[in-house]
């Protein structure tokens, strides 16, 4: 799953207010609130958008993948090639 780096977020927000960044990134202000209070992962939709608002703005600066539970590190990181 895809989060928000909150802090690097937060950062890039400045002073604008809630309503002028949620339209700088072509959202609504409550999807901009569930992202920023990690109540809401980040889909494709938005990551696209916060591309087109901000181009020089590296992703892996703001994004970060957390994972889901217990059995993804024995589903995805077993077969990594190292098993054979």
């Amino acid at each position: 799953m895809i989060r928000m780096n909150v802090p690097a977020f937060l950062d890039l927000q400045g002073d604008i207010s809630d309503a002028e960044f949620a339209r700088r990134l072509g959202v609504s202000r409550s999807q901009l609130w569930r992202i920023r209070g990690e109540k809401s992962a980040v889909g494709g939709n938005f990551i696209e958008k916060f591309m087109i608002a901000y181009p020089d703005m590296p992703l892996n600066a703001n994004l970060f993948c957390q994972k889901c539970g217990a059995n993804d590190t024995e589903e995805h990181g077993r077969h990594s090639g190292k098993d054979g």
